[in-house]
């Protein structure tokens, strides 16, 4: 199965530039904006990702919790593991709309989940048995979402 996902190397530059950007702007009270730059990479794989069709979508979104699940065993990969925890965000943002009502039920309750990891990375990050529960969580829902997407028939 073919997967939009953007390389491991560039999410994480990626996001950690745009994340110092949004928080520097919100420390000052200011409107966060991405730059024109990152703008347009990410508009490159919300083209490329929306291209495919909805099973394929949730075949990518399930694949970014397997790799949750697989690369929070190695505390090195911290920042590997937080990139694709902000892909699967904007993964879920892209395909909600286009989704059955269940589906879209679900793929919210995900995006919660990812937002609470998100508030409390450093401490989930630091804490092996957090980080091991993460795993655990992120591999049950990689099997749900591939379930769902029928390609696993």
């Amino acid at each position: 199965m073919y997967c939009v996902s953007a390389s491991p190397l560039f999410v994480p530059i990626l996001l950690n530039q745009c994340q110092r950007s949004v928080w520097i702007l919100l420390e000052f009270g200011q409107r966060p904006c991405i730059p024109k730059r990152i703008s347009k990479m990410l508009e490159s794989l919300r083209d490329r990702f929306l291209r495919q069709d909805l099973p394929r979508q949730l075949g990518c979104l399930a694949a970014n919790w397997a790799r949750i699940h697989s690369f929070s065993d190695d505390a090195d990969n911290g920042d590997i593991v937080r990139s694709l925890v902000e892909e699967s965000k904007f993964f879920i943002e892209w395909t909600v709309p286009n989704q059955t009502p269940d589906t879209r039920t679900l793929l919210l309750d995900l995006q919660i989940q990812l937002a609470r990891w998100e508030l409390t990375w450093p401490q989930l990050w630091a804490d092996p048995d957090q980080r091991s529960a993460m795993a655990r969580q992120a591999a049950a829902w990689s099997e749900k979402i591939l379930k769902m997407s029928g390609l696993s028939e």
